[in-house]
């Protein structure tokens, strides 16, 4: 939402406030001609709203003058409509001079006293002569959709990407020619935040100078931070995926099962390798799992069936309770040998070794270790274990 304000160029959406070192007059003052009987306003930015802070009728000669005290470099306007206005960046002690025709202050004002606003005027004279040529190719293209002149029409297209294109090189050299200047801020209305993502923190860095501690700074850092943190998420993402992509291939059928050691019970340490010679199932449970809870009785079946003619069982619990762990091995009856557990939940360290997110989670491992399928449960399981034993 904040982000649809800021990309408006010269609409007053805007607060840039910095310290300087002392408070002084400024002066903004001139001659507005075609303006008689009309009222000339002045504002200031204020965040999402505008402060009126004077005004004046406009009389034959068209001259006006307004004075403003403050300590900051600020962001004003004068203006006779809401839409036609004059934008201008002060700073304490400024003495500006301005010359407009009220028909149209924006497209005809000249400024002397204040370089930035002297920057501004130029990316704002930068800006009309592009939209200047942009709607007579736009116009042109219309026409020539509505008559069906599909040659002319493409052309036309090409034509207004060009232009845009011209456009955007004009705006990145005005963005490095004026890298300390907060005029830059009017360029931001003429950016994508994440497709221009080094423009975005040019004009962010610009305001450093003058106004480091600006409200509209503020919102363009927050809006850089928002674009950081997706990328980090879509980073994150991007490393997952990859990470899933290898565990999926080291688990595939006949793939080495990833050895560990772990401390059963009594705290004598088990290791997965040990095992070799018989067919284990891996079995990632704990006490508080219901799912797991619910396949025990299916294992325990599995291993009465098939425990001597070498298959076997190694749990490895993520449980943190240790009484919780030894009471539901007693309550369920979980009668093999090889129980382990570091109590540590889900930052077991063997976790990340299987790609393991959810439990029960199983991989059955032939005798020579190898990977022969993973997630076994159920009929799954028992259908397995047939086709291997023959009964």
């Amino acid at each position: 939402m904040i982000m649809n304000k800021l990309l408006s160029l010269l609409v007053p959406v805007f607060s840039l406030v910095s310290l300087s070192s002392h408070a002084a007059q400024s002066n903004i003052s001139g001659n507005i001609i075609n303006g008689a009987g009309q009222k000339l306003y002045f504002e200031q930015f204020f965040e999402t709203r505008l402060n009126k802070l004077d005004s004046v009728t406009l009389d034959k000669s068209g001259k006006f003058s307004f004075n403003v005290n403050s300590e900051v470099t600020d962001y004003y306007r004068i203006s006779i409509k809401p839409t036609d206005f004059v934008v201008f960046i002060i700073k304490p002690g400024d003495k500006i001079t301005i010359k407009a025709d009220a028909k149209a202050l924006n497209k005809s004002y000249t400024v002397k006293g204040s370089e930035y606003t002297m920057h501004l005027k130029e990316f704002s004279d930068l800006v009309n002569s592009y939209i200047k040529e942009r709607d007579t190719i736009s116009a042109r293209f219309k026409r020539a959709i509505a008559a069906q002149k599909d040659a002319e029409s493409e052309k036309l297209g090409k034509e207004l990407g060009n232009a845009y294109n011209k456009f955007t090189v004009s705006r990145d050299a005005f963005l490095d020619k004026y890298p300390t200047s907060p005029a830059l801020f009017a360029v931001l209305s003429h950016v994508n935040p994440s497709a221009d993502y080094d423009q975005l923190k040019k004009i962010e860095k610009a305001m450093e100078k003058d106004m480091p501690n600006s409200w509209f700074r503020l919102q363009v850092k927050m809006a850089i931070k928002k674009i950081d943190d997706q990328r980090a998420i879509e980073e994150a993402k991007a490393k997952e995926a990859e990470r899933q992509k290898l565990l999926k291939e080291n688990l595939m059928p006949g793939k080495m099962a990833p050895d560990f050691t772990m401390a059963d019970s009594m705290g004598i340490q088990k290791k997965l390798s040990d095992l070799r010679g018989q067919y284990v199932l891996l079995d990632f449970w704990a006490s508080w799992c219901g799912p797991c809870r619910k396949e025990n009785p299916n294992v325990i079946a599995n291993y009465a069936k098939y425990k001597d003619k070498g298959f076997t069982v190694m749990s490895v619990s993520l449980d943190f309770d240790r009484k919780k762990w030894l009471d539901a091995i007693k309550k369920d009856k979980l009668v093999w040998p090889n129980h382990v557990s570091e109590l540590k939940g889900w930052q077991t360290s063997v976790l990340p070794s299987y790609g393991i997110t959810g439990i029960p989670f199983t991989v059955l491992i032939d005798k020579n270790g190898k990977i022969v399928q993973t997630n076994l449960r159920g009929p799954a399981l028992e259908e397995k274990l047939k086709e291997i034993f023959g009964y």
